[in-house]
């Protein structure tokens, strides 16, 4: 009955647009009306919290002499009055005299650790340097020579704590400067958020630019007297890394300081702090709602012509193609290349001519009709994705008018009502990131309206696009901003979003690596802000996640590249991934791929189902577990949350008819570990 319930509220009435918010799946950094102090060099602070992950803050170098006038640093600063102000007043050109034989004494409050003694003099004799210590007594650390004068001279000690440094000298002198180092030099920035945040998360792209550096930290404060050490961070990583704080702090002040080594002319970069609550940019997870769609339908998997054989695909053989898959998916989705039809973009396409048996403008051969036949023979629902990465965006000489007649013709042919009813939905586009949005945008509303005239009942999606990152538009390689690419106008064209979303979060050392779906820093929580987009500004339409999964061994396949998990996790991450798609209200998710690459272990090539053609399509663990979930619970609807914490995720799901019906659950964590908790769940069913 909940079923029913939703399924009317859903689609009982059309989608009704509201006031259109580019940016309404963004969460906004704490850091964005925030100011930057930093330890040095302060002309370029406002580089750390200006958005760009390319510009950065450089320091200043504390050694050979940077650290004279900084009272964080330079523990003898301003520590002489009268006579010898001059000595210890951070001016390297300011002098005292100094008598032949008189001991000039400079204590520290208290027995204070020392590292280094610097001093510039000019004096006729060598000048003693004496340190007196808690344990050894009276120490002699050096002579300042005649050959010294007028350099700033360093005297290195590993001796610990001083209580006072004396000076002898010989014959008359002049002192310029006596500067010591209680520590190792540091260099830091301080982030004023303004006023105290409940800071959870924090996103630092921290690489030092400096291999000799010797450490670096994350700390946070609320009143910026009290410091908490929130975590180590690796120097040298060169991507951005996120910092959780749990349990998150009411913090107003973060700091994210470097430790130099005793080395000249030392110093280290910053390039963007990024502040958010514990839910980070992703946003907290989005209200469950019973579900209106069966896991049967939410479930799919992506191939393309021939299924790996180099041939046309084949419904009747169970080994390979449409017919192997057809256990473990409802949909296929299949990358049709617009090259695969066209030799330019501004090529007319005639579809009645290649079920004719005429080919296509681009391929003589090609006749869509047979393959799509075979796919649907066993029982898929079809999803074309229209790519076109292989043309440039300058190759569209007619964008608008080309898509246009390429999407009615294409609806007009395949569509349900005018058609031969072969596909259910086509998207306008795979990942044509390389693109200019306003030629993107053309073609998005070019093929869809075609489309929509050709077969009213034919579903356009957009390509895939992230509702995240606005910043994605103008820097990094890939330029997917469903803000720029997605406006007011293309809302009555489509029957909603589309996206790619998976699983990895950068670790320790700046490494991208590959997650388990539920963990806070995952990168599949990029559904998060696409759900936002998608309620703020086309409420009531639907969401494709037509590209999710991860690479695995299996298949009579290792995987060798940093993104791979074990083929447990991987099968294990498979079943959480669908239960998660089904609570989010997603519609469709198509696992990429449907097989192993037949190629050497890298990204994306072990992300197969199967091993690739050479293991005879070899099912790997995954497989066998998706293909379970369908046998069993394929009509099963998503009812409600009956756990979802840190310790366990538990669901209800339903029959058609809203009647309970099955209980899964599972503990968020690596897929590979094999501890069992008990756990306790109450609900009234």
């Amino acid at each position: 009955m909940a079923l029913l319930l939703i399924s009317a509220g859903r689609w009982a009435f059309p989608p009704r647009q509201v006031s259109w918010n580019a940016d309404a799946g963004v969460v906004p950094s704490f850091t964005r009306q925030a100011r930057a102090v930093v330890s040095s060099n302060p002309a370029q602070a406002g580089q750390i919290i200006d958005g760009n992950p390319e510009t950065a803050w450089q320091s200043d170098a504390p050694l050979p002499t940077g650290f004279v006038s900084r009272p964080d640093l330079n523990i003898f600063l301003g520590k002489k009055t009268a006579a010898l102000a001059a000595t210890t007043d951070g001016d390297l050109n300011t002098s005292a005299p100094l008598l032949p034989g008189v001991s000039v004494e400079w204590k520290t409050e208290a027995p204070h650790n020392l590292v280094a003694l610097s001093l510039k003099a000019q004096t006729d004799a060598p000048l003693e340097i004496w340190f007196d210590t808690p344990d050894q007594g009276a120490v002699l650390a050096g002579t300042y020579d005649p050959a010294d004068n007028f350099r700033f001279r360093r005297f290195e000690w590993s001796g610990g704590s001083v209580e006072a440094v004396r000076l002898v000298a010989g014959a008359r002198a002049r002192l310029f400067e006596v500067a010591a180092l209680g520590e190792l030099p540091t260099e830091y920035a301080i982030i004023d958020l303004g006023g105290q945040k409940p800071v959870g998360t924090v996103y630092t792209r921290h690489w030092a630019g400096n291999p000799a550096v010797e450490s670096a930290s994350l700390l946070w404060s609320a009143d910026g007297k009290n410091w908490t050490r929130a975590a180590d961070l690796f120097p040298d990583a060169l991507a951005t890394v996120v910092t959780n704080i749990v349990p998150q702090q009411a913090a107003r002040f973060l700091k994210i300081e470097y430790v130099l080594p005793l080395a000249d002319w030392q110093k280290v970069q910053l390039w963007e702090v990024r502040a958010y609550d514990q839910f980070g940019h992703f946003g907290a997870m989005p209200e469950a709602e019973p579900g209106h769609v069966s896991i049967g339908d939410l479930m799919g998997v992506n191939g393309y012509w021939g299924w790996g054989t180099q041939s046309w695909s084949d419904a009747e053989n169970p080994n390979v193609g449409p017919a192997l898959f057809r256990p473990v998916a409802g949909h296929a989705r299949n990358y049709h290349d617009l090259t695969w039809d066209l030799p330019t973009p501004d090529t007319p396409m005639d579809f009645e001519a290649m079920a004719a048996g005429k080919g296509t403008p681009a391929k003589a051969w090609l006749n869509w009709d047979r393959e799509y036949r075979s796919w649907a023979k066993t029982g898929f629902h079809i999803q074309a994705s229209i790519q076109f990465y292989r043309f440039k965006d300058t190759d569209w000489r007619r964008p608008t008018e080309s898509a246009y007649a390429y999407g009615e013709g294409f609806a007009r042919h395949f569509g349900a009502t005018t058609g031969n009813g072969l596909i259910c939905s086509m998207e306008v586009g795979n990942e044509p990131w390389e693109y200019d949005a306003a030629v993107y945008r053309k073609i998005l509303s070019g093929m869809a309206r075609g489309a929509k005239a050709g077969d009213p009942a034919m579903e356009v999606f957009p390509c895939a696009l992230q509702a995240a990152d606005p910043e994605a538009e103008v820097r990094g390689p890939f330029k997917n901003y469903i803000g720029a690419r997605i406006f007011p106008e293309h809302f009555p064209l489509l029957d909603g979003i589309n996206i790619h979303a998976y699983s990895y979060r950068t670790n320790f050392w700046g490494r991208r690596e590959a997650t388990f779906p539920e963990h806070p820093n995952s990168t599949f929580r990029e559904i998060f802000n696409a759900i936002r987009w998608r309620n703020h500004n086309m409420p009531g339409k639907k969401i494709y996640l037509s590209e999710w999964g991860w690479d695995c061994a299996g298949g009579g396949e290792a995987c060798a590249h940093a993104e791979c998990v074990s083929e447990k996790a991987a099968a294990a991450y498979a079943a959480r991934g669908v239960f998660i798609a089904q609570r989010l209200g997603i519609d469709r998710a198509t696992w990429y791929f449907f097989a192993n690459a037949d190629a050497p272990s890298s990204l994306y090539t072990r992300s197969g189902l199967t091993g690739s053609v050479s293991t005879g399509f070899k099912k790997k663990a995954a497989f066998e577990v998706l293909q379970k979930i369908m046998q069993n619970i394929e009509n099963q609807y998503f009812m409600r949350i009956l756990r979802e914490d840190d310790e366990a995720w538990i669901y209800l799901l339903s029959t058609p008819d809203g009647r309970p019906s099955h209980v899964v659950g599972w503990r968020p964590v690596k897929g590979d570990e094999a501890a069992r908790r008990r756990v306790s769940v109450s609900a009234f069913l």
